[in-house]
């Protein structure tokens, strides 16, 4: 935002016009004394001369009144029009260290954390010691991720106020967080969940896998992680990013939801139409021969090499009558990645390579997601032993296959369990073939891996959504203006008409994780 707004200009286009002759006089004869002092070097004496001069306009007082406004505004939470007045403040005084702060705490609960800082820096230019433009800039910092400068920010504040609470407060916290390194021996911690890691990507690979100049990926912090930031100004509305899945599923934990088809969940119908191939218990259809194509070049059959049709029927029906029972979706998930791992390993087989080659391939594009630190899978395992070694069974039954099976120990269906539900995206897709009867739901419910918009952080005041329309292909859009250099945030749940304690509690529980954004760390 320019520094400046049509209200600012018009109080400085009437500045002078209440001002006596007297006042006038008084006014030039100040203007001159300060360009004396600027010539001499004395630049303390200068500003002193040029605040008189800016007083007797009577614009200090217009700027005071803006500065109120935004006070009031940022109290009730409204940060846009805090923001419009401050900078209209500004544009009246550019020189006021506490209109700059001030706008500097707007841009932080904004979420545009760079102009923060920069604001930040600037009142200090006017005011070098002053503790509140310190801790700013602290504040701002920190949510970019850079910790040791924050912890300098605040340290600089508290030479000028060595009792400052707010300050000591905000160091401290700092410096827990440059204790933690990025891979955590502990097998719990972040508040009692198992610590998220990731393996980092070269920058190349960054650009390569992105393929969209408005994004970049940035390292946060720590505990936050990587997360997208716009590269360039996104308007609000703009869709600005779309992704086909890695892999997708319905999860078959509603009977009455249609079915979809299997590469594209775009709706089949809830009747079974003339010519459909199977007469399963849980029916594996597409579409269209395209996207049945398109499935088995990516991820063979589905269920692997299990060659009798009645036994496929019979697993499937086990598998989604255990995602119903017990209302979990991973495991439907999961039978669809590991059949995506199944052309890899025949492949290294056909090259006289070993499994765990093929394995190693399989799964690279997996292994820049966020997932468990390796460390506490085996502490996961042995609290949810029973569960995981009944899904296990299940989905290998569904995915047959004498090279996967014995590759896919106890621990690594944990690792994969986790990179899922960390990552999945819940699909909702309309199912437009057939009419909509009383009772009946008319959308295909899934879900999928998009690895691109996984590296997209929650916030509960996100910035950007996420959608589907007939098939899976997901698409990013701007909720409001997006300026260059934001962090681009989404939800993760719905959080309408939810309280705090409901939306921590969901991001708890779904993904390991208690929510830091702005509007849980302000609510009381």
């Amino acid at each position: 935002m320019a520094d400046t707004t049509q209200e600012a200009e018009a109080a400085k286009r009437d500045a002078g016009k209440n001002m006596t002759l007297n006042q006038q006089r008084r006014y030039q004869q100040l203007v001159k004394q300060a360009k004396t002092a600027q010539s001499k070097g004395n630049e303390q004496e200068y500003l002193k001369l040029c605040r008189d001069a800016f007083e007797l306009t009577g614009l200090d007082t217009k700027a005071k009144e803006w500065k109120e406004k935004g006070n009031d505004f940022f109290k009730h939470g409204k940060f846009d029009d805090a923001l419009h007045c401050y900078t209209t403040a500004i544009g009246i005084d550019n020189a006021n260290e506490v209109y700059l702060c001030n706008r500097s705490a707007t841009y932080i609960s904004l979420g545009k954390y760079e102009q923060a800082v920069r604001d930040a820096d600037r009142a200090l230019s006017v005011k070098p010691t002053w503790p509140k433009a310190h801790f700013r800039k602290g504040q701002a910092l920190a949510k970019l991720g850079q910790m040791a400068r924050a912890a300098a920010a605040y340290q600089n504040g508290l030479k000028a106020d060595p009792t400052n609470a707010e300050l000591k407060k905000a160091l401290e916290d700092c410096e827990k967080l440059l204790t933690i390194e990025e891979h955590i021996e502990s097998p719990l911690s972040n508040n009692g969940f198992p610590p998220i890691t990731y393996e980092a990507l070269t920058t190349e690979e960054e650009k390569t896998l992105i393929g969209n100049e408005m994004l970049e990926i940035v390292k946060l912090s720590p505990i936050l992680g990587r997360g997208f930031r716009a590269t360039t100004f996104i308007p609000k509305g703009k869709a600005f990013h779309f992704e086909n899945p890695l892999i997708s599923c319905q999860f078959f934990l509603h009977k009455q939801n249609p079915l979809g088809c299997l590469n594209c969940l775009k709706g089949l119908g809830s009747e079974k139409k003339e010519g459909e191939k199977s007469n399963w218990a849980w029916p594996i259809l597409f579409c269209c021969q395209e996207c049945e194509e398109k499935s088995e070049s990516r991820e063979g059959r589905f269920q692997g090499q299990n060659e009798e049709p009645s036994k496929q029927a019979k697993t499937l029906s086990l598998l989604r009558d255990y995602c119903q029972q017990n209302n979990v979706w991973e495991p439907a998930l999961l039978a669809r990645l590991y059949s995506s791992f199944l052309p890899q390993l025949r492949a290294a087989q056909a090259e006289g390579l070993t499994p765990e080659v093929g394995l190693e391939r399989a799964t690279r594009p997996l292994r820049h997601l966020c997932r468990v630190q390796e460390s506490s899978l085996n502490t996961m395992a042995e609290q949810q032993k029973a569960a995981f070694k009944k899904e296990l069974s299940l989905v290998t039954m569904v995915v047959y296959d004498p090279l996967l099976r014995p590759l896919l120990t106890l621990e690594k269906h944990v690792y994969f369990t986790t990179i899922l539900k960390l990552n999945t995206f819940t699909i909702s897709v309309s199912d437009t073939t057939s009419g909509v009867r009383k009772g009946e739901v008319n959308f295909v419910n899934g879900g999928g891996l998009y690895p691109i918009a996984a590296f997209c952080n929650h916030s509960c005041a996100s910035n950007a959504s996420w959608d589907f329309g007939k098939t899976n292909s997901l698409r990013l859009k701007a909720k409001e203006d997006i300026e260059a250099g934001q962090e681009i945030t989404i939800s993760y749940i719905d959080t309408k008409n939810l309280s705090t304690r409901e939306r921590r509690e969901r991001l708890r529980r779904a993904y390991l994780f208690e929510c830091g954004c702005r509007l849980c760390s302000s609510a009381p």
